[in-house]
């Protein structure tokens, strides 16, 4: 996948770090970004900063925490460090200090468009001389591709995810309702479903992020990999017929109450609840999400299947095509005082969450894992989309990650709009024109 050329943004120029810590960790030097201090007794302390709490009902999290644990009973020559904060907050926190020359040592962040402009402020490590022939033998093919920069390696992913739609098959039999193929059979079970006071899919928009991936995957639908591209890139306007055939089935679902009614005040944790509660029919998110959707407190166990968003009539895109891929993942601060040392716990990072995250059943590899993993572990629900996904014909980036700076948000906030019946799908495409000029 070659990287494409962005502008540089405002972003880089983002207002002072607002965001508190959120860890009992937490010292005045890890807030203040890039501790890079060597105790007396010759212990390297390194910061890393993460989306991975402590709640143990978060198997990402859980893995997290339990890899660099791991890192540190391991090496005894290293201390690490944490700090976290949710998904949004933590976007804020993490551009601000790095505007700001505050950044960890090593953080978490998405490849595409979210860390190109750290790569090209020059803030984040080159790699490439770390990546020897065996550690290249052991990453999947085209892993790398969202942390390549004009030819060069900028951090290490650690997973592959993509979204799938969860279908609780309880419910569509108690209506008689089959699995949606089309569309345009989505759009039916839908209306069934408000009509018996059921809702269809639950959303929690209020994480902007969350409304994003359904529109993602229905830009993919409609346009395909290639020609979504090139409208998120510029060369295309997103007047695009196809595009506003995308905005227009949005809109659809939206008029026919396909999702939860005043989903601006529910967040994805509150949607998903509400989804292994069985208070929905749907739920459209990540691969991440078959560790709540199955685990033994969810009422909703066994009930569940997952399938890829449907394909669209008149669609360019095929059912084998996904937005997501290995977006997920770390890099290594350019002013670390221990570049080697830091690369050390990165790929240990890297490997020890991409196989914890498949042995969960939440992410699949971005390693070669070898025999590390009992197959016959995998949940049944995570093994489906495990199964659609080595089908892929490709994977296009997550599109609050594919654009830069605020146009990201923009495009969110734009999304948002739609989905209340603020704008028409006409006036969407018009104001994705501004966005993206």
């Amino acid at each position: 996948m070659k990287k494409k050329s962005r502008r540089m943004t405002a972003v880089m120029l983002a207002a002072i770090l607002g965001v508190s810590s959120l860890t009992a960790c937490s010292t005045k030097n890890e807030q203040e970004g890039n501790d890079n201090s060597e105790a007396s007794d010759g212990k390297v302390t390194l910061t890393v900063w993460s989306l991975y709490g402590t709640n143990p009902e978060d198997k990402s999290a859980a893995a997290f925490q339990e890899a660099i644990k791991e890192i540190m009973d391991e090496d005894s020559s290293v201390e690490i460090k944490l700090d976290y904060a949710e998904n949004e907050a933590y976007k804020t926190k993490i551009k601000a200090a790095v505007a700001a020359n505050e950044a960890p040592d090593i953080y978490g962040t998405w490849g595409g468009g979210f860390t190109q402009p750290f790569v090209e402020a020059d803030k984040v490590l080159q790699i490439d001389d770390y990546l020897t022939d065996e550690i290249n033998s052991k990453l999947l093919p085209g892993v790398l591709d969202y942390y390549i920069y004009d030819g060069n390696v900028y951090g290490l992913p650690t997973k592959m995810s993509t979204c799938h739609l969860f279908v609780n098959k309880k419910i569509m039999d108690e209506h008689e309702l089959k699995l949606p193929n089309t569309f345009d059979e989505l759009v039916e079970v839908c209306k069934t479903l408000r009509e018996a006071g059921i809702t269809p899919i639950s959303l929690g928009s209020k994480d902007r992020w969350a409304i994003g991936k359904v529109f993602d995957m229905m830009g993919v639908r409609a346009c395909g990999i290639e020609e979504a591209t090139k409208i998120l890139s510029g060369k295309d306007s997103f007047n695009n017929p196809d595009f506003l055939y995308a905005a227009e089935n949005f809109n659809q679902l939206a008029e026919v109450g396909a999702f939860t009614e005043n989903a601006v005040a529910l967040n994805n944790d509150e949607a998903l609840a509400d989804f292994t509660l069985g208070k929905a029919a749907m739920f459209y998110n990540g691969s991440w999400s078959c560790g709540f959707i199955n685990s033994d407190t969810s009422q909703v166990k066994g009930d569940v299947v997952a399938i890829p968003f449907p394909e669209m009539k008149d669609g360019k895109g095929t059912v084998n095509e996904f937005v997501g891929g290995a977006s997920d993942g770390f890099v290594i601060n350019k002013d670390t005082k221990y570049p080697d040392k830091a690369f050390e716990v990165l790929q240990k990072i890297s490997y020890k969450m991409s196989l914890k995250s498949y042995q969960n059943s939440l992410d699949m590899p971005v390693w070669d894992l070898g025999d590390e993993v009992d197959e016959s572990k995998i949940d049944p629900l995570f093994a489906m989309i495990v199964e659609d996904a080595s089908q892929s014909t490709g994977y296009m980036e997550w599109w609050d990650t594919f654009f830069e700076g605020s146009a990201a948000q923009d495009y969110l906030y734009a999304l948002i709009d739609l989905s209340m019946g603020e704008v028409t799908p006409e006036e969407f495409c018009e104001t994705m024109n501004g966005i993206v000029q």
